[in-house]
């Protein structure tokens, strides 16, 4: 299996010790990851992932989404977005980005697509954001920096662990949103979803298709894969943060594993994201998913409410017959 480095690998850290199958590397090693055959288990975007499914016909099938919601604007110097519409240098991370020759404002990651919809930027406006990254981490580096394409850096679109990271190595950063809460308020007030829409589904876990065919011993081994992963989200968005605790502390402790290299940063700061005691102070800042979700809802009624997903229905067989179905 490989995720990306940060809070998507942070997802599976129930297999952190299994360094013989759990793999971390770049958002375009898990795009590579797709059109090889080393990998059984990929967590990508979300709906690049389908794209890759439905359009280039890779072999692999969506059992489940694994996070939502993890997306936070932040701001140098600045406290507020106000300056956000006027000659502002914003960055962000978009996966695999640089593997993408088509570079269309229209088909991005869902959360750079809800941060345009919250702020009411067309496709056709392209300067709204100054610089795409292909990873959490890369643009993490570059806010360090302070600067991109020698112009200074006054906002960036990040997903924990890299936002506390950031805002507690340099403390001239502020948060300035939290694009989720944003994105609820907003498709509340204009009266889309029973409340507005409490989330937005950002990666998924993708199988090798050969898993709808498993039996035996190998049909065991990836149901109880799976459900430990159910498990494991659940605990952590209830709250329950000691499964997170013991696996990073045997890591960490017994192992003397390399933490910062595979989830964006150290042990301890992990703990406390993970229990809600940062600047963020929430339980779940990662955006760990467990329940159900109709993504072929989400996308058709979002695109038609929101106008900032430009996917278009999702075939049947995109899905994994898990998807949905996984007891926790």
């Amino acid at each position: 299996m490989i995720a990306p480095v940060g809070g998507d690998a942070l997802s599976l850290a129930s297999y952190a010790e299994d360094t013989e199958h759990f793999n971390v590397g770049s958002t375009t090693d898990c795009y590579d990851a797709f059109f090889s055959n080393e990998y059984d288990v990929i967590v990508y975007s979300l709906n690049k992932g389908i794209d890759l499914i439905q359009d280039v016909k890779v072999p692999f099938k969506l059992a489940k989404v694994n996070t939502y919601g993890n997306a936070f604007l932040v701001g140098k110097d600045v406290e507020d977005d106000s300056g956000l519409m006027n000659n502002s240098n914003l960055v962000t991370y978009d996966y695999a980005y640089s593997k993408y020759s088509d570079h269309s404002y229209e088909n991005l990651d869902t959360q750079n697509n809800v941060l345009k919809y919250v702020y009411d930027i067309s496709d056709t406006n392209t300067t709204f954001i100054d610089h795409f990254y292909d990873d959490p981490q890369a643009e993490y580096e570059a806010l360090i920096e302070g600067s991109v394409d020698g112009k200074e850096i006054n906002y960036g679109l990040l997903p924990e662990p890299y936002v506390t990271k950031l805002v507690t190595a340099d403390p001239s950063y502020h948060i300035i949103q939290n694009v989720t809460s944003m994105f609820k308020e907003k498709t509340k007030m204009e009266g889309f979803g029973e409340d507005g829409y409490s989330h937005f589904p950002q990666t998924g876990i993708f199988v090798r298709d050969t898993w709808e065919t498993s039996v035996g011993d190998e049909k065991e081994l990836h149901d109880n894969f799976l459900t430990s992963v159910q498990s494991f989200t659940s605990n952590i968005e209830s709250g329950n943060a000691s499964t997170m605790y013991d696996y990073l502390h045997v890591a960490y402790v017994k192992n003397q594993y390399d933490v910062e290299a595979y989830f964006g940063d150290t042990y301890q700061t992990i703990s406390q994201i993970v229990d809600g005691d940062t600047a963020l102070n929430g339980v779940n800042a990662c955006g760990f998913c467990s329940f159900s979700v109709n993504v072929d809802d989400f996308y058709q009624e979002s695109n038609t409410n929101c106008a900032y997903i430009t996917h278009g229905s999702v075939d049947s067989d995109v899905y994994s017959s898990y998807f949905n179905n996984i007891d926790a």
